[in-house]
């Protein structure tokens, strides 16, 4: 199961999503779809952009709470985009590399559940580590 990270690269971030899990280093690199994944691990991106109310929101987060995804169809820098609501207030975005397969799946309505797994941690008003989410595809029983 893939862990968490900072990304220092589009390639670390699909790694991470699991987006390269089943290629041979020699095959060429056709990025497959996660539709069928149950569950992938990621992190909320683009907080620090929303203000300091979304940076305290996803810094007092809980493990186990759980954080609504929403698509933003009209997003003009990223047809699949899918932003992070917590408590109502929209705290940031599903990173570009793993949104896909989310987006796909809340378009056709399939049962999406998002859930913290640890807040993130802020430093005199920066992000050290974003907030870590597991996001479950299609139902199941999020389960920490």
């Amino acid at each position: 199961m893939p862990g968490y990270w900072n990304a220092h690269s589009d390639r670390d971030w699909q790694d991470q999503c699991g987006m390269y899990e089943n290629l041979d280093e020699d095959e060429e690199e056709e990025m497959p779809t996660l539709a069928d994944t149950a569950e992938i691990p990621t992190v909320i991106v683009g907080s620090r952009w929303r203000g300091d109310r979304a940076l305290a929101a996803i810094a007092g987060m809980k493990a186990g709470d759980t954080v609504q995804l929403v698509r933003e169809l009209s997003n003009r820098h990223d047809a699949y985009a899918v932003a992070c609501h917590y408590r109502g207030l929209h705290v940031g975005f599903i990173p570009r590399q793993c949104n896909t397969p989310v987006a796909q799946a809340l378009d056709r309505g399939a049962i999406v559940a998002a859930i913290v797994e640890a807040p993130a941690q802020i430093a005199r008003g920066y992000i050290k580590t974003e907030a870590k989410l597991r996001i479950y595809l299609g139902g199941g029983e999020p389960q920490l």
